[in-house]
């Protein structure tokens, strides 16, 4: 043992000069494997230590800003789900067709959800000119001086006309009830149809109302047999009741009428030579313009 201790001492004062080794130094020699872990741990300098201890809050933060981008995302997926969903529609059972715009909802109306349409295959025509002239107010017989009543609700419309082969609703967004309800009667290709609007923005009234090639109980229709002389008596100022006796119901007739007691009311009538003749009326029921009674060549010369 005193040998080899005399020979690493020897060893260790070739290399370091006056320095001897001590107990712990042979010690070690049994633990190389130990003394080299200590070894690399020691030779990390304070500088590396200080990133790997600051590396820890930056990944911490990095996966904080994903968790806090994915949520992000996650509430755009819900905002954007709520919106492109449809509002419910009405309990019924019976089906419909619901079409949305810009906070406009429009229901077709059927016989199952409504009582203002026939049931499908059970519609009649039975309107006539008489029927479909007296929902305007001051042309039918008795009504002359009512020019700008226009109260009607559907199940008004429906009281003259029988029930509708078709209909719409039109809702305000988060409405009860509709502010537009449209009524149609007719037969798909027949010639013969009445369009009927109310609306109800400040409570039923009749808004439009338009119909062509109706029959008349007691009035004549001479539609396409007509000539110009046959509207020799007819002038500014010739009352309804006057024309229709006259040159007999026109093919078509169009009314409206403005949120105010302002009211148009055309009437159209077919020539034999397949032109028209247009009768405007004035707000007390009497023509005050007609257009279509003009030479035709006299009529292209003064056309710019």
């Amino acid at each position: 043992m005193d040998n080899h201790r005399t020979d690493i001492k020897a060893a260790s004062s070739h290399h370091s000069g006056t320095r001897l080794i001590s107990e712990e130094d042979l010690a070690s020699l049994g633990g190389g494997r130990t003394q080299e872990v200590r070894t690399k741990l020691g030779d990390i300098s304070p500088a590396t230590a200080s990133v790997s201890s600051s590396s820890k809050p930056a990944g911490s933060f990095f996966l904080t800003f994903l968790a806090s981008i994915g949520l992000l995302g996650f509430a755009v997926l819900l905002i954007v789900g709520a919106i492109d969903t449809d509002p419910p529609s009405s309990t019924s059972s019976a089906p419909k067709s619901t079409s949305f715009s810009r906070g406009i909802r429009k229901v077709t109306l059927q016989s199952g959800n409504s009582t203002l349409i026939a049931p499908e295959g059970e519609f009649q025509f039975q309107v006539t000119y008489e029927k479909a002239i007296s929902l305007i107010p001051g042309l039918s017989e008795g009504d002359q001086g009512r020019y700008s009543s226009t109260s009607l609700s559907p199940q008004g419309v429906v009281e003259v006309l029988g029930k509708a082969s078709r209909g719409e609703e039109t809702y305000q967004e988060g409405s009860v009830g509709p502010f537009m309800t449209s009524l149609d009667y007719g037969f798909e290709g027949s010639p013969s149809s009445v369009t009927v609007l109310i609306s109800n923005v400040v409570g039923n009234r009749l808004s439009s109302l338009d119909f062509e090639n109706l029959n008349s109980d007691r009035l004549a229709n001479k539609n396409s047999s007509l000539n110009k002389e046959d509207f020799a008596n007819i002038k500014i100022g010739t009352s309804y009741p006057d024309l229709v006796n006259t040159v007999g119901i026109p093919s078509r007739v169009s009314w409206s009428s403005l949120m105010g007691s302002e009211s148009f009311l055309n009437f159209y009538y077919k020539l034999s030579d397949s032109r028209s003749v247009i009768i405007q009326f004035g707000s007390n029921r009497t023509i005050s313009e007609i257009k279509g009674l003009e030479d035709p060549a006299t009529s292209a010369a003064t056309t710019p």
